[in-house]
């Protein structure tokens, strides 16, 4: 079966929810779904290609990227939310359905294990299981090219929203200039800070845009983050303060280091 099967998968699958939406407003969070699954998809074969993997491979990149929040549907029909705090766990149910479903059923078990593990893993913080080299490399290209939809959405989405809208983008956090002394020492520390310590809208973007001091792995999406303009476009919707235009600065420096750092993948060595 070649890709164009698991797209028609896709599409019927979740054909399925949008039919039980009761109302537009319903509809509309279960489109924009099903639409970042496509841009991650696309994120996901940008970072394959830049890598030079084989047809094989990039087909089972594309997989991942087009299930990994699979269960994210089934979730909205059920709990009535996306936030998997007061419902499950979008990335461990998304991984149950394509195992339930048996829709990997032409993979060897080696391919099934590494889109099986991606899939569920993928909103991890730290992984503690053992994974095998091709397991975690694959890992990390959808949690790149997951988190690169969400600076897509930070960016270029929310600053064109209503504010109860953007209120619930931000998981109802207050939309205000306020950074603790803890968040703004994290940040210069090169600590991602954990979003339950994030109480304003601001600490939150630079919670996000601090997954750059540890969680990218490949050149390709801190290539899409600079040429895409993700952190000017956030600051520019960002409240701001002294605060705030330090952290910036510093977040900047980082990235710029960081996409002319040796350490980041670039090449397919798996």
């Amino acid at each position: 079966m070649d890709i164009v099967y698991y797209k028609k998968y896709f599409d019927d699958y979740v054909k399925k929810y949008l039919d039980l939406c009761k109302n537009e407003d319903e509809r509309a969070l279960v489109e924009y779904r099903i639409a970042h699954t496509y841009r991650v998809r696309d994120n996901m074969v940008r970072i394959a290609k830049s890598c030079n993997l084989l047809d094989s491979d990039l087909k089972i990149a594309e997989i991942i990227a087009l299930f990994h929040d699979i269960g994210r549907f089934k979730q909205f029909y059920l709990y009535g939310t996306y936030d998997d705090k007061v419902s499950v766990n979008h990335a461990i149910y998304s991984a149950n359905v394509v195992k339930e479903d048996n829709i990997l059923a032409e993979f060897s078990k080696e391919d099934f294990d590494i889109i099986y593990k991606a899939i569920y893993y993928h909103n991890v913080y730290k992984i503690q299981d053992e994974l095998t080299a091709k397991e975690r490399y694959f890992l990390d290209m959808i949690r790149d090219a997951d988190r690169l939809d969400i600076y897509k959405g930070m960016a270029d989405y929310v600053p064109n929203i209503s504010s109860s809208k953007r209120y619930v983008w931000y998981n109802e956090r207050e939309d205000t200039k306020d950074i603790s002394d803890l968040i703004y020492s994290q940040i210069l520390e090169n600590i991602s800070p954990s979003m339950k310590d994030c109480k304003s809208v601001v600490e939150s973007q630079f919670a996000r845009m601090s997954w750059i001091f540890h969680d990218f792995a490949f050149k390709e999406a801190i290539n899409i983050i600079i040429n895409e303009k993700y952190f000017e476009k956030i600051h520019d919707d960002m409240k701001k303060s002294e605060k705030s235009e330090i952290m910036y600065e510093y977040i900047m420096d980082y990235l710029i280091k960081l996409a002319n750092s040796k350490n980041l993948i670039d090449k397919y060595e798996v």
